[in-house]
């Protein structure tokens, strides 16, 4: 009986060690984390011109207040244009010349591939058109298919609707030459490719 009332203090001491040093270590990770997360975090680092003023240089302009229970500590700045569009949905705007000064349309095949029964090809037009015509041609040896579709506008270009060309109307096979024209009012424009089918 003594024998078992010794084990069992054993146990809890044993127990309660464990628990200490637990305990003990995880005291130890918090620390460690605090620490590392304040010192080993970059600080912002500026760099001072001699010619250019710093915002302590800047005297602070004060707004003139007809309200004399408003604060003139309040600073008003025009937003920038991170501010007006925060999300980054304008699309990127070209260097260069506008495209929808061009006196002809410019694009390009963006992606031509065979999906299970069809032949996918898609066009980006670089103007922005309300309206006009696309019209596929595809030629292999002396065979000619012809198909069309709508030009539909984007947010800042144009395409066409997207050609799905019957793999049944191409024999499965071959290489084809592909020949765009697409056209808006009195514009018109051409791109050309080429496709695969025997691979």
């Amino acid at each position: 009986m003594v024998q078992n009332k010794q084990n069992s203090l054993k146990k809890r001491k044993s127990h309660s060690t464990r628990a200490i040093g637990a305990l003990f270590i995880i005291v130890l990770l918090g620390l460690g984390i605090i620490l590392a997360v304040k010192y080993l975090t970059p600080s912002p680092t500026t760099t001072k011109e001699e010619d250019t003023p710093t915002q302590e240089d800047k005297p602070v302009e004060k707004p003139a207040s007809t309200n004399p229970s408003s604060s003139n500590n309040i600073k008003h700045e025009e937003p920038t244009p991170e501010d007006e569009d925060p999300f980054h949905k304008t699309p990127t705007q070209y260097e260069g010349e506008d495209p929808n000064l061009s006196e002809e349309l410019t694009g390009s095949i963006s992606y031509t591939a065979a999906n299970g029964e069809s032949l996918n090809v898609l066009v980006n037009i670089d103007q922005l058109l309300g309206s006009g015509t696309c019209t596929l041609t595809l030629k292999s040896g002396g065979s000619t298919k012809t198909y069309t579709a709508n030009i539909i506008a984007n947010p800042a270009s144009s395409s066409c609707e997207g050609f799905n060309v019957p793999l049944l109307d191409l024999n499965y096979t071959g290489i084809w030459q592909i020949h765009l024209r697409f056209t808006s009012g009195d514009k018109t424009g051409i791109v050309e490719g080429e496709v695969d089918l025997n691979g």
